[in-house]
């Protein structure tokens, strides 16, 4: 990697019948990416942990955040890593209920002759 980058997140996953169960990498390593803030939440049987992603570098005029990502934690281990594209200027844990996890986005609109406001979308998740 030529330019700055976020270091690995590792997680460890204990019992009570073990001092250490397991270690996990959550968030390795990303190349031109700053991670967090992370939030945490659960449903079903599944823990969940996700992160915002800014780009380190960025250019003139682009928001500063490129995303989310997140995994899930259950009793198998280790869930798929999943990436978020959504570009915004803000982004913020909102929670999760019974089913799914939300984030909130605060979005620049498309390239219109006349000014718009930015808007918020809600991100559901996994």
């Amino acid at each position: 990697c030529d330019g700055p980058s976020a270091p690995g997140v590792r997680t460890l996953r204990v019992s009570r019948q073990s001092p250490l169960d397991a270690s996990f990498e959550l968030a390795p390593a990303a190349c031109g990416r700053e991670l967090g803030p992370f939030w945490t939440g659960s449903v079903g049987e599944a823990f969940v942990v996700a992160w915002v992603e800014r780009a380190s570098v960025r250019g003139s005029g682009e928001p500063p955040i490129v995303g989310f990502s997140y995994r899930t934690i259950t009793s198998a281990g280790l869930g798929e890593l999943r990436h978020v594209t959504r570009p915004s200027d803000e982004m913020v844990d909102a929670g999760c209920d019974k089913d799914r996890c939300y984030a909130v986005a605060l979005v620049r609109p498309p390239q219109a002759a006349e000014p718009q406001p930015e808007t918020v979308e809600v991100l559901a998740y996994p």
